[in-house]
């Protein structure tokens, strides 16, 4: 995707939209959508609107650089796997590991890393 038209049309179709509905979204005409599409340029207006309802990096749509989704987009789909969760522990160990500083992250990284081993997975069933 080298261009914003296509990186609009990419967007609009990965939420199966017609111009029309994608324009509906945004508060803009399918006429609108089509002259990105068609014409590769994008009005601030339009940029922003899109930005806003589909969660999207600014930069990504104007250069296709960096992260599709914005932050917000990818702290509302972790807030949605954390609710997905069952097990209490699962979530109270998730919780605090979102606050470790970087060495405490390593550290869980590192045993993370040792209980995945299945020499050690098999010595922890013995015990």
């Amino acid at each position: 995707m080298d261009s914003i038209a296509s990186r609009v049309k990419f967007l609009r179709e990965k939420y199966g939209l017609s111009q029309k509905e994608f324009g509906e979204r945004i508060g803009a005409s399918q006429g609108l959508i089509y002259h990105i599409e068609k014409n590769n340029t994008i009005s601030n207006f339009a940029r922003r609107a899109i930005c806003k309802e589909f969660e999207i990096n600014d930069t990504w749509l104007l250069t296709g650089d960096g992260e599709m989704y914005s932050e917000k987009h990818y702290n509302k789909e972790l807030a949605l796997f954390i609710d997905s969760i069952k097990d209490e522990r699962v979530k109270k160990l998730i919780l605090r590991i979102s606050t470790l500083n970087e060495k405490g992250l390593e550290m869980i990284s590192n045993v993370v890393d040792l209980l995945a081993n299945d020499e050690i997975l098999m010595e922890i069933k013995k015990q």
